[in-house]
C-alpha cells in the first residue's frame, strides 16, 4: 500500500513537471510567434511608410506635369489665335494686292 501511494505520488509529481513543461514550451511558442507577429507588423509598417513616400513623390510629379500641360495649352491657345490673326492679315493683304493688280491692269487698258 505504501508503495502504491509512493508511486502515486511519483505520478502525481510527473504530471505536474509534464504540464508544467507543457505550458513553458507553450508560451515560448507563443512568445515566439507574438514577436514574429511584431517583426512583421514593424516591417509592414516601414513598407507603408516607403509607399507612401513614393505615392507622395508620384502625386508631386502628377502636379507639376498638370501644371505643365496647362502651360503647354495655353501656349497652344496662343499659337493657333496668332496663326488665325496672320491668316486673316495675309488674306486681307492678297485681297489687297489683288484689288492694285486689278486696278493697274485697269488703268493699264484705260
Amino acid at each position: 500500500l505504501e508503495e502504491k501511494q509512493r508511486l502515486q505520488g511519483e505520478y502525481d509529481t510527473k504530471i505536474v513537471q509534464v504540464e508544467k513543461n507543457a505550458a513553458d514550451t507553450a508560451m515560448k511558442k507563443l512568445d515566439r510567434k507574438v514577436k514574429l507577429l511584431f517583426i512583421e507588423h514593424d516591417q509592414t509598417v516601414e513598407e507603408l511608410k516607403l509607399q507612401k513616400e513614393a505615392n507622395r513623390d508620384l502625386k508631386s510629379e502628377v502636379d507639376t506635369l498638370q501644371q505643365k500641360v496647362k502651360v503647354l495649352e495655353r501656349e497652344q491657345a496662343l499659337f493657333d489665335q496668332a496663326r488665325d490673326i496672320s491668316a486673316v492679315e495675309g488674306a486681307k493683304k492678297n485681297t489687297e494686292l489683288d484689288a492694285r493688280a486689278q486696278k493697274i491692269v485697269d488703268l493699264e487698258k484705260a
